[in-house]
């Protein structure tokens, strides 16, 4: 605790301090790489140099006499933290736009504005060990910052701040979220910018500068001597960078003062159903101020903003679930909102038209459109996607679709690493030709319940660079995701093996009746995850989740035949020759999901009791045995208390769907794949869905905010290893559940 000490001393006992001639420090020469410039290998109590290190920094007020200064350190690359007790004490009519931050790397360069500060909850005016968080205009880059370690050997010992970790992180994760102050009982301050990191408490002096609007009004009612109820809707949007609104109620009659205060509250509403009220990424959010009083009461509000902007959407859309602030800027003229060409050039007005067009079957022009959400970090890796309305006009009639928009990554680092353009081109074909193909077949047959488990195509395209797939919203008829961290229950499991293998049975149906059809279907999809040609881009990251794999069963399992069989196993090379057998197998082959895992599924329900699901994302689909897609829903989705309880029953109820929707399509289960050929594919092919999800596994078990970070400097490809760094499990809950995938397999036989 000795470097701690040193370290946070230098940035808790800021200074205020008089400097003649100016606002930087003395010259010092530039570091290189943030290399340790100290001769000592043990720090002592005292005084560190800025130059020394370069993640080390000075914050400067400065005024028309005087200057003040104190310590600060970079923990991100537009985060400083430093005394919150300094902090408060300099003014803050003109705080942010005359302070500046110089950082050791180069004493030289001109100092840095910030954006805004926020103090950390403990600190009080008594306090001196409090910190406060500085967001800067823009990055600083330095590779020896020191918050996950430092860069070229720089060592991490100068900066462990594991106690203010958490609350840094929090601080960069809300961006964009309100805050609300509950100032008195009678008084509410919210905030709400995009950019900005998260601010609580009264506002200052620079806050309420430039006033966007205010509203009074006065309630008077009968004498009584209940509280009476009366509401007021605000709603804030998302064009416009909110300060501070405050909101306050007073009596109407001053003789009423010395009797109870009224009372103010603020609920948030909108009118969607759960889980979409949640969020708070949408374009304007709603609030409902209720107001408690006894005669008669005035409610003010007043709403204040820095600077009334419109944000470059695109930036907040590709920055919005991401660990990195958003720091742009860029005013956004209204014609943005009339063109998605800054998403992807193909999205061409004319194009958008045609699909509009085609999706209300009547001639309409493209208009304009409207964000409305991004998904959470670490539920795409391959793409961007964001929630967005599509606007048209139809003889002056305006009509609008909700959709998900899913585009290749500008970044092309990460597009080259994850090779974006080949998951796109096949979920694409899969939309385009597959499954119209096979939807095409079931309509020529008389079925009671024909398959609608998957979301409409709005619009696609592929071209390896400017690939976009855009899929109708339903979110709008209540579909939504489970929780990917938690297992599956018994409900839900039964409700995705139902609709896979409805799903599953319209390939067999259509191989066995129009096998020349089905051939030229199964031609547009092509393996993207176990080919030989992918070994060497898979390799070092299959040696890590094996390793990983081992980890969970030895310390959850240890001096057991479950280490035994693991180790034998989770031999990487062999087992990917393995993974590649199983997907050539074309022999009872359908055209399957490929990534069955709780996150591709969404659901419908009635009193938390899923009824309807969906399912998405056919980015890895392949043609191979149905099987791939049943083993990988137990080892993805399920806990082991489900499997121990009902595993036999489930995978029985699969094949009794199957075999019920193949015979109403025509066909004979019997002959095309009978019970006993189907308990032997899950004999023979159960190690798949072991495998896959020794890098699923990890990767659910994740929570939000540790959820792979895709920012990727550069335009060279690189190993996937190099960013998906996944190490050991931590939990206890985390480690059994993938050690119990292990435990599955080995006493069901399959490995």
């Amino acid at each position: 605790m000795e470097i701690l000490y040193v370290i946070v001393m230098t940035v808790l006992m800021g200074y205020e301090a008089h400097v003649p001639n100016s606002t930087i420090p003395r010259n010092a020469p530039v570091n290189k790489c943030g290399l340790d410039k100290s001769p000592i290998k043990v720090v002592y109590e005292g005084e560190a140099k800025i130059e020394t290190y370069p993640w080390l920094g000075t914050l400067f007020y400065a005024t028309r006499d005087r200057k003040y200064s104190t310590s600060v350190i970079l923990v991100a690359q537009q985060i400083v933290i430093g005394s919150a007790m300094d902090i408060d004490r300099l003014p803050k009519n003109d705080f942010r736009s005359r302070t500046r931050v110089v950082l050791g790397h180069n004493c030289t360069r001109p100092g840095i504005k910030i954006r805004d500060y926020s103090y950390h909850p403990h600190f009080n005016k008594a306090s001196y060990s409090s910190l406060a968080i500085i967001q800067l205009e823009t990055n600083f880059r330095s590779n020896g910052i020191g918050v996950h370690g430092p860069g070229c050997s720089a060592p991490s010992r100068f900066l462990d701040y594991a106690h203010h970790k958490g609350w840094v992180t929090n601080n960069l994760l809300r961006i964009g979220r309100p805050t609300i102050t509950r100032y008195s009982r009678n008084e509410i301050i919210l905030r709400r910018t995009l950019s900005n990191v998260q601010r609580f408490g009264p506002c200052d002096p620079e806050e309420t500068k430039q006033e966007l609007f205010t509203d009074r009004t006065s309630v008077q009612q009968y004498p009584t001597n209940k509280f009476q109820r009366a509401s007021y809707n605000f709603t804030v949007f998302a064009n416009m960078e909110y300060s501070c609104v405050i909101f306050r109620v007073f009596h109407f009659y001053q003789r009423d003062v010395i009797r109870d205060l009224p009372y103010i509250h603020l609920n948030r509403w909108c009118k969607a159903l759960e889980p979409i009220c949640y969020s708070l990424q949408f374009l304007q959010i709603d609030f409902s101020v209720e107001i408690w009083f006894r005669e008669s009461v005035t409610y003010h509000v007043a709403a204040y903003g820095r600077e009334v902007k419109l944000i470059d959407m695109k930036k907040v859309i590709a920055r919005v679930n991401q660990r990195k602030p958003l720091v742009e800027y860029t005013i956004m003229v209204e014609e943005n909102f009339k063109t998605l060409l800054h998403i992807s050039e193909v999205l061409t007005d004319e194009r958008i038209s045609k699909a509009l067009s085609e999706r209300f079957k009547e001639p309409m022009k493209f208009t304009h459109w409207e964000y409305v959400g991004a998904t959470g970090k670490g539920d795409s890796y391959l793409s961007e996607v964001i929630r967005i309305k599509i606007y048209g006009d139809a003889n002056g009639i305006t009509k609008h679709v909700q959709v998900i928009l899913k585009s290749i990554p500008k970044n092309l680092c990460r597009r080259l690493t994850y090779r974006s353009d080949e998951f796109f081109q096949n979920e694409i074909n899969f939309y385009q030709h597959v499954l119209p193909g096979l939807l095409e077949f079931e309509a020529s047959k008389n079925i009671s319940e024909p398959f609608d488990h998957h979301t409409k195509l709005f619009f696609a395209y592929s071209d390896g660079i400017n690939d976009v797939i855009c899929l109708e919203d339903v979110s709008l008829e209540n579909f939504t995701s489970a929780v990917r961290q938690d297992g599956i229950d018994y409900e839900h499991c039964k409700m995705i093996l139902k609709t896979l293998a409805k799903y599953h049975s319209l390939s067999f149906a259509m191989r066995d009746q129009r096998p020349d059809d089905f051939d030229r279907l199964s031609d547009f999809v092509f393996e993207t995850y176990y080919d030989p040609r992918l070994w060497n881009w898979y390799r070092k990251f299959f040696k890590r989740i094996c390793g990983i794999a081992i980890d969970a069963v030895e310390k959850e399992y240890p001096n057991t035949i479950y280490v035994e069989k693991i180790k034998k196993f989770a031999v990487p090379e062999e087992r990917y020759k393995d993974m590649v057998r199983a997907t050539r197998d074309k022999k009872n082959c359908v055209i399957s999901h490929g990534d069955s895992w709780t996150n591709n599924f969404l659901f419908k329900y009635n009193n938390n009791v899923p009824i309807a699901t969906k399912i998405i994302d056919f980015q890895l689909c392949r043609c191979a045995s149905p099987i791939l897609d049943v083993c990988f829903v137990f080892s993805a989705c399920t806990e082991q208390k489900l499997r121990t309880e009902y595993y036999d029953k489930l995978i029985d109820y699969y094949y009794e769907v199957l075999s019920e929707r193949i015979t109403e399509l025509g066909s004979d289960p019997k002959k095309i794949y009978s019970y006993d050929t189907y308990m032997m594919e899950l004999k023979k092919y159960s190690y798949f869905g072991l495998l896959f999800s020794f890098e699923s596994t990890p990767m659910i078990i994740l929570s939000p905010d540790d959820a792979i970070n895709m920012e990727m400097a550069g335009d060279q490809k690189r190993d996937i290893d190099d960013f998906w760094t996944l190490t050991p499990i931590k939990t206890k809950e985390g480690r059994l559940r993938e050690a119990n995938n292990v435990v599955h397999c080995v006493d069901k036989g399959y490995i």
